[in-house]
């Protein structure tokens, strides 16, 4: 009983230690639009700033490559925290030879990896 205790704790931590290895760089995301263009991705890192609009909820995530911003209808994340969040890359508009790219959550994908 003790080992089957040792080795499910050991598990939830390895899986908590690694999520970022299951992420895609949003470096990656933004030098390749056309790649991800309405394809679900997961991306983790740090809570920037957030946004509360009347009709739209949303926050800038940076995991040290670049930072991308994630439309959500879930209640925002407060700044600093670090989240993993799966979604599905938009374009919200294109300005001349720039695309705006955002990801809109799944409604059961965000995990708090720590404060």
């Amino acid at each position: 009983m003790k080992r089957s205790v040792a080795a499910f704790i050991l598990l939830l931590w390895t899986l908590v230690a690694c999520q970022g290895a299951f992420s895609t760089p949003i470096r990656k995301i933004v030098d390749n639009p056309r790649d991800y263009a309405s394809k679900t991705v997961t991306v983790s890192g740090e809570v920037k700033e957030v946004f509360d609009f009347f009709f739209m909820k949303y926050f800038v995530l940076n995991d040290g490559t670049g930072e991308m911003t994630v439309v959500t209808k879930k209640p925002l994340p407060a700044k600093g925290t670090k989240v993993l969040v799966k979604g599905k890359v938009n374009e919200l508009f294109t300005l001349g030879d720039t695309a705006t790219l955002v990801i809109v959550e799944e409604d059961d994908s965000k995990l708090k990896i720590e404060q």
